[in-house]
């Protein structure tokens, strides 16, 4: 069976979206993507992409964080839960948005993924994998 560290699970969700955020969030999450997360395109140049590539910044930072700047894995394992945990409410916002910006069906897919991580994470800091101790 094909085990998974939470840590690597994590760093691998962080890091592909950040680097596709940083690249470019019209074509990986965009309206003609396979998610689209937006409903509608983001013009360069605007606002919502520069914190659309702040965004992407942020998170590969993230996910080399244990990888490439000695943060822990129990450190690591408390800082994703403070994103998991906190950003349910907004997947829900999204989820249930009727202005037309977001695409429910992805942010409702999104709230089921991060409640599973949330779960996982938990499980993480109170002794779930002995890698993170």
């Amino acid at each position: 069976m094909l085990s998974v560290s939470f840590k690597n699970a994590m760093c691998a969700y962080f890091g592909t979206y950040g680097l596709t955020m940083m690249v470019s969030s019209n074509l990986f999450w965009g309206p003609s993507s396979p998610l689209p997360y937006c409903a509608r395109t983001m013009s360069e140049g605007t606002l919502e992409q520069f914190f659309a590539r702040i965004v992407g910044v942020l998170f590969t930072l993230a996910a080399l964080g244990p990888l490439k700047f000695g943060v822990s894995n129990a450190s690591f394992a408390k800082q994703t839960m403070v994103w998991n945990v906190l950003s349910l409410p907004l997947f829900y916002l999204n989820a249930t948005s009727e202005t037309g910006d977001f695409t429910p069906w992805v942010w409702q897919g999104q709230m089921v993924i991060g409640s599973a991580l949330a779960i996982w994470n938990w499980n993480e800091i109170n002794g779930g994998s002995k890698k993170s101790k």
